[in-house]
């Protein structure tokens, strides 16, 4: 991100737009990768307190496949 900022600062961006530009996308980029992680961390800890076996296998595997196809929609 710094080599990226410098690159744009040298190409005539302000230092405001060479941020807005290339570190104000990687802020939003980890902020939705937080509040995946997030509900994700949520999820299985209320799937582990489900008393029924079978229950808990299923909803724990769906827990599982969320988090993979979020892996997957986000995996740039």
């Amino acid at each position: 991100m710094g080599l990226k900022m410098a690159e744009g600062i040298s190409n005539g961006l302000s230092e405001k737009q060479a941020w807005d530009s290339y570190a104000g996308i990687t802020l939003v980029k980890s902020a939705i990768a937080h509040s995946i992680l997030t509900m994700h961390t949520f999820f299985l800890q209320e799937v582990m307190k489900i008393k029924q076996d079978d229950l808990k296998k299923v909803m724990k595997k769906l827990c599982i496949l969320w988090g993979i196809e979020k892996l997957i929609e986000r995996a740039s």
